[in-house]
């Protein structure tokens, strides 16, 4: 007697990846803790020892370096780490592209939230390498004491409590980012612990605000092509674990920018600039969309205009306003344009480094920027003229996706993985092709740049360059041949 085993539906295979990364998750709270107890490149760190043993962890600090102490293993564990928390989202792509047909609208409501249980876990995760949360959480104090990050040092009272040395650089960021570590300060009073909760907390709903503003723009779109766009966004591991998780303030700027090409899309200008406005002023990478909604608006209907120049003056005044109290003379965005020349981790960097491995050439970083950049540039020309043409939505988006990876790779000199979270809320919402296919491998594989920070003995960042961007190619025969990432047209 033969018996038929019964296939799972989708939702049951999604609901088993869901708590696969949920899984992933509760692992990395505690591996968090041991691998930034570690001094990635040997140095003294007296002040973050101190806030270890203040919290009751110095057990945890002891047994991370007995165990952690070699490169190799710190960057071992994070590499199995990322495997296991990739996975699930993988795997979960794949049920939906294989079973696309089960997808519905109750579907996507259960998988929005399940989605949205993604950014819990990560609010324990404590940074494991960057130091940017701790900075940011010492520029807020510094505000609400009457300081200015633009100007001055930090003072010994920014830095109680903080897990970080004295510092001597300012902050490259822009004022709204500044106002809102000031207020998150002000509220969290005197206790590091609440000051880093609440941090984690704005993280959150930046990163939560982005994945409804996501559904929101394809609530036209099929069942397939919003569960799809979630998994991308919501799933790999990427997105809540440099906003969340690293405590990396990219949402601040990419939220909004979102927000804005929702607006664009409804036709609702005077509300799609202050948005977009308030992007910019939270970190400057996305004041050349201005060109993109400028020409926009110039085709609104003209009973409509006077409500947009409104919008236009009440944004400038806002920005104005948040600049005042931390500007004292001409030179406020002198530590943005300064910021020193690091060539690092970009494709290029890559690809130098693979020539000069394999041929013993030198080859011209000028020339390695021309290589990476060209295909970007004319891509991103053909879509500006589409754009330009009919200031469509999905152009616009494509537009926004292709100038941010140029951006990225080219017009910044190290390509941070949390950089690359600028993306992956964009690549959700574009029409599918190879394009989008490529970016999402990469946004899989991306935390591999993490290695540096890490301090895996490649601090040249030569051989962590060559191992993410080369994991790339199978990532992305993955993605495309497997059908993961299925392609799409506006909707």
């Amino acid at each position: 007697m033969s018996s038929t085993r019964v296939q799972p539906d989708l939702r049951t295979l999604l609901l088993r990846s869901h708590a696969g990364l949920l899984a992933a998750q509760a692992v990395l709270v505690p591996v968090s803790f041991l691998l930034a107890s570690v001094s990635p490149f040997g140095l003294v760190q007296p002040e973050e020892t101190a806030v270890f043993d203040g919290l009751g962890l110095a057990g945890a600090s002891r047994l991370a370096e007995a165990w952690l102490a070699r490169p190799a293993a710190r960057g071992a564990l994070f590499v199995a780490w990322l495997a296991l928390a990739t996975a699930p989202a993988l795997v979960a792509l794949r049920a939906l592209a294989r079973r696309a047909s089960e997808a519905d609208d109750a579907l996507v409501r259960d998988l929005a939230r399940w989605t949205r249980r993604h950014a819990l876990l990560p609010l324990l995760v404590l940074p494991m390498g960057a130091l940017d949360l701790w900075i940011c959480l010492v520029w807020g104090r510094m505000v609400v004491a009457g300081g200015s990050p633009y100007y001055d040092l930090p003072t010994p009272a920014a830095l109680k409590g903080i897990p970080l040395a004295p510092f001597d650089h300012f902050s490259p960021y822009g004022p709204l980012s500044t106002w809102i570590d000031a207020a998150l300060a002000f509220v969290a009073g005197g206790s590091p612990v609440a000051l880093f909760l609440l941090h984690k907390a704005s993280f959150a709903a930046a990163w939560l605000a982005t994945l409804a503003l996501i559904d929101r723009a394809l609530a036209a779109a099929s069942a397939e092509r919003r569960a799809q766009a979630m998994l991308v966004f919501g799933w790999l591991p990427i997105g809540w674990l440099y906003w969340v998780g690293e405590g990396h303030n990219d949402g601040f700027m990419i939220a909004p920018l979102v927000a804005w090409l929702v607006l664009l899309r409804e036709g609702r200008h005077a509300l799609a600039l202050p948005s977009l406005v308030a992007s910019i002023a939270a970190k400057y990478a996305t004041a050349p969309f201005l060109a993109l909604e400028l020409w926009a608006a110039a085709r609104m209907p003209r009973e409509r205009r006077r409500g947009y120049a409104v919008a236009a003056a009440l944004s400038l005044a806002a920005v104005a306003l948040l600049i005042a109290p931390l500007a004292r003379d001409g030179s406020f965005l002198d530590p943005l344009l300064g910021q020193g020349s690091w060539k690092i981790l970009t494709p290029s960097h890559a690809l130098k480094t693979l020539v000069l491995w394999t041929t013993g050439a030198n080859l011209r970083w000028k020339l390695a920027d021309a290589l990476v950049a060209a295909p970007l540039l004319g891509g991103l020309l053909a879509a500006g003229l589409r754009f330009a043409r009919g200031a469509r939505f999905d152009d616009a988006v494509r537009v926004v996706l292709l100038a941010l990876l140029l951006a990225t790779f080219v017009g910044m000199d190290r390509t941070w993985p949390w950089y690359l979270t600028w993306v992956l809320p964009v690549a959700a919402l574009a029409e599918t092709g190879a394009l989008v296919q490529a970016v999402v491998a990469l946004l899989a594989v991306a935390p591999l740049l993490s290695l540096l920070w890490l301090g895996t003995g490649w601090e040249s960042g030569n051989a962590v360059a060559v191992a993410t961007y080369l994991a790339w190619l199978p990532a992305f025969a993955l993605v495309r041949r497997g059908g993961l990432v299925r392609p799409w047209t506006s909707g």
